[in-house]
């Protein structure tokens, strides 16, 4: 067989040139090789996970995990209520009724530390949280569950709050909605929205409010109103068994 040669494109027919060269290759019976156009070559400074982070990657795209830093419970009345730290074992999601007849929430707060990957590169961020114990009032009826962007930042820092107000969120939306997993086990919150929107500082919808740029993300975990049907949960804790604590899961694209 006789050496293939390419034949030089035209300057004014270069799609053309091109045809004919892939044409005349094939008749002589020999393979070209395409050159792939630069817009389809990965880009440098692809997404890399938070420390601690358990990662794995295909072409432009990261994936992981990171586990929550801290958690914390929010016991919520309609004026109120205090806040606790969880260091260890299960930790209380519910909507309850008190001795009293009055209703009491007990919000689940996590605090994360921001993913590396600029905000504008994330394509998705799930939370996580493995259900321990699930009990319902309605077996036919799930409650509401969302988690929202938290106005308790100090959660991230040295000195915590112990006691808050009535308005403990930042805003409402954007949020994530809960989903139970089909056998009860995880139940999963699109939050890729309120991140992105946490990450870049900001602003939230409803009042424009911002927060400094690069505090660590602080979710609230609650039920979406005191009207619906009462349950008790038990989520596991961040301290253990790291595949089930309380997880962002996270994809990124390089950018």
């Amino acid at each position: 067989m006789g050496r293939c040669r390419r034949p030089g494109p035209r300057p004014r027919a270069r799609a053309t040139a091109a045809l004919a060269t892939a044409v005349l290759a094939l008749v002589a019976g020999c393979t070209v090789g395409v050159r792939p156009d630069p817009a389809d070559r990965p880009t440098s400074g692809a997404a890399r996970p938070a420390a601690g982070a358990a990662t794995t990657t295909g072409g432009p795209v990261a994936r992981g995990n990171t586990v929550a830093s801290r958690a914390f419970t929010l016991v919520r009345v309609q004026q109120g209520g205090r806040i606790r730290p969880v260091s260890a074992g299960a930790m209380p999601l519910a909507l309850r009724r008190t001795g009293d007849a009055a209703d009491q929430a007990v919000n689940l707060v996590l605090v994360f530390p921001l993913l590396e990957a600029p905000p504008r590169c994330v394509r998705q961020v799930e939370l996580w949280l493995r259900l321990l114990r699930f009990d319902q009032q309605f077996r036919y009826q799930d409650p509401q569950l969302g988690a929202y962007p938290s106005q308790l930042v100090s959660l991230a820092s040295v000195h915590p709050v112990s006691r808050v107000g009535f308005e403990t969120l930042l805003d409402n939306r954007p949020s994530g909605s809960g989903e139970r997993a089909r056998d009860g086990s995880w139940m999963r919150f699109d939050i890729t929205e309120l991140y992105r929107t946490w990450a870049e500082g900001g602003p939230f919808p409803s009042q424009e409010r911002t927060i400094r740029p690069g505090t660590p993300l602080v979710v609230d975990v609650r039920a979406t109103d005191f009207g619906q049907p009462l349950f008790e949960a038990r989520v596991a804790p961040v301290r253990g068994d790291r595949s089930a604590a309380p997880q962002l899961r996270w994809t990124a694209r390089d950018c």
